[in-house]
């Protein structure tokens, strides 16, 4: 049972469902728009410190799950602005 009453099961059916896409790409989605807001609302934090902030723990997977989602490295979309 998930922490909200239901099976974990159905929970990650109504996710791919309705978003599209899997469990695991829908979380680490979520974490790369808040890693892009904390980002952009405090220009002097460190891409690690915004990385942990937003759940992500390992490094190469946050690298890469963040250049698919915004096709950009972090380093480079943050030296664009943000735009990407």
């Amino acid at each position: 049972m998930h922490g909200a009453g239901l099976p974990a099961r159905e929970v990650s059916q109504a996710i791919n469902r309705l978003a599209g896409e899997n469990v695991c790409r829908y979380v680490n989605g979520m974490r790369v728009q808040e890693l892009r807001r904390l980002l952009m609302q405090q220009q002097d934090k460190t891409i690690t410190t915004a990385m942990h902030e937003a759940g992500f723990v390992n490094r190469s997977n946050f690298s890469r799950e963040f250049q698919g989602i915004t096709g950009q490295t972090p380093v480079a979309w943050r030296n664009t602005g943000g735009n990407g």
